[in-house]
């Protein structure tokens, strides 16, 4: 499907994915996935009430619709050495020369 974005006076044409549709079975499997995507198949299927295949065949759809575009890692900070928490302030002159605020 190909959906056709205007920006200035400059059009361009730019793949798009379908949306699928998804029942409660997979909001609440994506839901486990979210929280943890480690989960084996097995655990998966229990926690929602699937087979193993069946919840294979899901994600496999996920991931063909574009609905899970990667997995992460999320580390814990604590354990991390050297671990830095900044802050960090972005100053924009454009923002600044329009004096929205």
């Amino acid at each position: 499907m190909l959906a056709i974005l205007s920006h200035g006076t400059q059009n361009y044409c730019v793949q798009t994915r379908r949306r699928i549709a998804l029942d409660d079975l997979d909001h609440r499997l994506l839901t486990c996935l979210q929280h943890d995507a480690s989960r084996t198949l097995q655990e998966l299927g229990e926690a929602v009430g699937l087979s193993p295949s069946a919840v294979q065949r899901r994600i496999t759809r996920y991931r063909k619709a574009g609905l899970i575009t990667r997995q992460v890692a999320v580390l814990d900070a604590t354990v991390v050495p050297g671990a830095v928490l900044a802050a960090v302030l972005v100053l924009c002159p454009e923002l600044f020369s329009r004096r929205c605020w």
